[in-house]
């Protein structure tokens, strides 16, 4: 993420995520290939990786597990062991998909498959026998969330062509958080009885199709409003 992107990443263990506040950042990823300890820990605290997303947060769960652990996710989307060596891109045109080669080869390219994701969701990949979506992205709240069950972190390692699909993730999924609703000049002093406009831009680009919320706080010294 340092390299690829000039960010450097606050990196904590399964047991810290209890202690630590969330809201301090914009864009959270877990990774793949774990322990079954490891995916417990990430279900039992499927409320604050919820509250972190509903309240705008960017989170993206990376759960190519090695045994047969189920994992309860945000939204109430669960990941469930099984082992696919093929994927099939469903959405080429995506950017997490650019440049990707179809069908998606790999030794396991996949370590379980995704239910229970809210209605409206992206399916981007899915298992080339069974058909079932190993790559969702979905709205929760006023957040945006990426759930994949795919082998990213063994194939970038090991220059498998589908190992793009990590950093061109990261690259969508960075820009996401807040630069498409913008509020120009968030600082002004109104006088009584004296109003003020807001300009509010909105982007999409790069979005997918759906819908999007988001909220304004506005703050004030003024004892009746």
């Amino acid at each position: 993420i340092n390299t690829n992107f000039g960010i450097l990443p606050d990196a904590i263990t399964a047991s810290q995520i209890a202690a630590t506040n969330f809201h301090n950042y914009d864009y959270i990823i877990t990774t793949g290939n774990q322990s079954n300890a490891y995916y417990t820990t990430l279900t039992s605290h499927k409320l604050k990786f919820e509250d972190f997303a509903f309240n705008g947060g960017i989170l993206q769960h990376q759960c190519a597990m090695m045994t047969g652990a189920l994992v309860e996710l945000a939204g109430g989307t669960e990941v469930d062991f099984q082992l696919s060596t093929n994927n099939l891109g469903l959405i080429m045109t995506h950017p997490i998909l650019a440049n990707v080669v179809n069908p998606i080869v790999g030794n396991s390219a996949s370590h379980g498959v995704i239910s229970n994701y809210p209605a409206g969701a992206t399916v981007l990949t899915q298992t080339s026998g069974t058909l079932l979506p190993t790559t969702v992205l979905y709205n929760y709240g006023a957040g945006k969330v990426l759930v994949t069950s795919m082998t990213w972190e063994f194939a970038i390692m090991n220059n498998l062509n589908f190992g793009q699909m990590l950093p061109n993730s990261i690259n969508f999924m960075k820009d996401y958080s807040g630069n498409w609703l913008i509020v120009q000049d968030t600082n002004h002093i109104i006088n009584g009885l004296d109003s003020t406009i807001h300009d509010v831009k909105f982007n999409a680009t790069g979005l997918v199709s759906g819908n999007y919320y988001s909220s304004f706080s506005v703050i004030s010294n003024d004892p009746v409003n």
